[in-house]
């Protein structure tokens, strides 16, 4: 049996990693299904921070939190509208903005992604700490294959680009941890602190170190269990960007042969 680890570098605000996660899972399923014994292989997925602006590791100290003492829940200010964000990145070309997401809703029709742009953006910080603690969650649940902190990042994706979300909202991070198996109360008291900042921000420098300029990056490795009759110990392959099935299929059946 072979053991794929995929560890993803990616942004909660990044279309493109949405549109690579949805790839990457079409991918999976593909192989399992016609690759023979393929269903037998396990893949583990785990997600690493990435800042694509690099002003909410500063900005953070700036930031004020907005409290309700009854729902017990935090809402950061320091966000602003997706579609204004976009012009400010396109020089206020309506234009080319319109365009962009027009491209973006024509390649999601095609993974089952309805992209909209009515979100609201903003430091990413505190979804890379929730993202965090969903690892460490799992850990210690002894879930080898990701499933939690995958659940979170895919929730995180479907809230923001699909309906809307507020990536900084404290109130939609704790739903989207809820909804994945996390115990409310415990996510809620990890985002009121600072408790995982440090650790997503030196995984998020230590990607920039290593020449990550964009993402997503997908870093594939393929192990062949301990029970296995051959194998020449791990193989491990980069893929940069939100690659077609057929590619991501291909480094897997690629992997499988060398190990």
């Amino acid at each position: 049996m072979t053991i794929f680890t995929i560890k993803i570098t990616s942004d909660p605000v990044c279309p493109q990693c949405y549109l690579g996660k949805k790839r990457l899972d079409r991918a999976i399923q593909l192989y399992k299904r016609v690759i023979p014994d393929g269903k037998h292989d396990t893949f583990i997925i785990e997600w690493l921070p990435f800042y694509l602006d690099r002003q909410p590791t500063t900005a953070r100290t700036d930031t004020q939190l907005s409290c309700n003492t009854a729902t017990k829940t935090c809402n950061q200010s320091s966000s602003m509208p997706l579609a204004d964000r976009m012009l400010q990145r396109f020089g206020g070309s309506a234009t080319t903005a319109e365009a962009m997401q027009a491209c973006l809703r024509s390649k999601g029709q095609n993974e089952g992604i309805s992209f909209s742009f009515g979100s609201r953006i903003g430091s990413t910080r505190d979804a890379h700490r929730l993202i965090h603690f969903a690892g460490l969650n799992q850990t210690q649940q002894n879930t080898r294959t990701g499933e939690i902190q995958n659940s979170v990042v895919t929730e995180l994706f479907r809230r923001y680009f699909e309906e809307d979300g507020d990536i900084t909202s404290h109130h939609m991070l704790v739903e989207v941890g809820e909804q994945a198996g996390l115990d409310a109360e415990e996510v809620r008291d990890w985002l009121r602190s600072d408790q995982g900042g440090q650790e997503v921000d030196d995984l998020a420098d230590q990607a920039v170190r290593e020449g990550v300029k964009g993402v997503p990056v997908f870093v594939i490795t393929a192990t062949q269990s301990e029970d296995g009759d051959h194998g020449r110990g791990e193989e491990k392959v980069q893929v940069d960007g939100a690659q077609d099935v057929e590619d991501f299929l291909g480094e897997f059946t690629r992997l499988c042969g060398r190990v």
